[in-house]
């Protein structure tokens, strides 16, 4: 979805982003508010997790931190179409990962409680300098 688009699409939402990565040695994720200017990072240690598990896991700490906010109209980006994917898969039932269904439960739950919330692929964050900068640092 281009820029333009997006900014008409969700101009009454709060954009969060996301972002899990796999950099030489390191693992993790984080997700950005540019709202409340609140980031986060998680780095993972298991050296076998899958680029798909941390796209997960940042979206499972994105929706946990949402949970605590006022917001009512949400958009989370994400760079991970495959993420996308899978979590339409495990909505049908053919995925095993746990941080999946953290999500679709998470949102039901948000949706339950009035709060709008989607899901949007974006190609690699354009514009969106501070996620790399977050993600490039192990600290």
């Amino acid at each position: 979805m281009p820029q333009s688009q997006i900014q008409v699409s969700y101009a009454d939402f709060v954009h969060i982003y996301t972002d899990g990565s796999k950099i030489g040695d390191y693992n993790g994720c984080s997700f950005y508010d540019p709202v409340a200017l609140v980031a986060a990072k998680v780095n993972v240690d298991d050296p076998n997790v899958n680029i798909i598990c941390l796209e997960f896991l940042a979206i499972v700490e994105a929706l946990r931190y949402l949970m605590s906010t006022n917001y009512t109209k949400i958009v989370i980006f994400t760079d991970s179409k495959s993420s996308l994917y899978h979590l339409f898969a495990c909505n049908r039932g053919k995925l095993e990962i746990n941080e999946a269904y953290i999500i679709i439960e998470s949102i039901e739950t948000m949706i339950r409680n009035g709060i709008s919330v989607y899901l949007q692929w974006v190609p690699s964050h354009v514009g969106v300098f501070v996620m790399r900068s977050l993600m490039s640092s192990p600290k």
